[in-house]
């Protein structure tokens, strides 16, 4: 039985300082931010309780136990092993995509992305000067959205440096099956496009969807040019409190 999740009053809500509640005025519902309004799942909060008494909100650091929460988090979840050593942390998504843009792609450069997506996506692309290609989702005969696969390999054609990958996919809610990104990567393999895949809702994937990591869709040894990026933030109400997940002890399992 699916128990819902406690809300708290419109009136309690308002009185939140994030961007979400600040924005607008009060007779607007604002539904347009990755924000939910459910409580903090306790283990988070035992943290930040922790952190703030002792006045612990000094400059963070890289700390092992982070590496070895994400692997234990995706091995229960995906079947998916994850050397913890490989893991780092970023202060955000933006961050981390534009940061692996940058590192993988020369000004003038093009990057693909797949329309209709996270409105981000365009920016990043601007941002590290690059030439922007689409290769827009589709609709099958029952209107559900899909990775235009043809519309990617016209796109791979032109051996554009970065192909930004939304797994699932926001804002359609597309789980995008083994075999799709399967061709995904072959095709990055054969034209050479690094594959940034950025895959934050990974954790929210409803009854009777399967998400499949990218890195698990790679035939053989791994090797190719496939970066991935799967941060924690809107599946942890996490997007104003950058540290914590770093300084969460134990297993992410206790969250899920």
């Amino acid at each position: 039985m699916t128990v819902p999740l406690p809300v708290d009053e419109l009136a309690v809500l308002r009185e939140r300082r994030s961007a979400k509640w600040q924005t607008y005025p009060a007779g607007i519902l604002p539904l347009t931010i990755s924000e939910t309004d459910f409580p903090i799942a306790e283990p988070i909060a035992e943290v930040l309780h922790e952190a703030v008494s002792r006045s612990d909100t000094g400059y963070a650091m890289p700390a092992p136990e982070f590496g070895k929460a994400v692997a234990g988090f995706a091995d229960a979840r995906w079947g998916w092993p994850v050397e913890p050593g490989r893991v780092t942390a970023v202060t955000d998504v933006s961050t981390g995509c534009a940061g692996l843009l940058r590192a993988c792609c020369r000004p003038g450069e093009a990057v693909v992305i797949s329309p209709p997506v996270y409105p981000p996506f365009f920016d990043w692309v601007a941002e590290v000067g690059a030439e922007l290609i689409e290769a827009p989702l589709r609709q099958d005969g029952s209107g559900m959205w899909q990775l235009d696969l043809d519309a990617l390999r016209d796109a791979f054609r032109v051996r554009p440096a970065a192909y930004i990958l939304c797994s699932p996919h926001n804002p359609v809610g597309r789980v995008h099956d083994r075999g799709e990104l399967e061709v995904v990567v072959q095709l990055a393999h054969e034209y050479g496009v690094r594959v940034i895949s950025n895959e934050i809702h990974a954790p929210l994937v409803l009854e009777g969807a399967a998400f499949t990591p990218l890195l698990t869709s790679i035939p053989g040894d791994g090797a190719g040019p496939l970066l991935v990026r799967r941060p924690a933030v809107p599946g942890r109400i996490l997007a104003g409190r950058r540290r914590v997940s770093r300084r969460c002890r134990g297993d992410f399992n206790e969250l899920a």
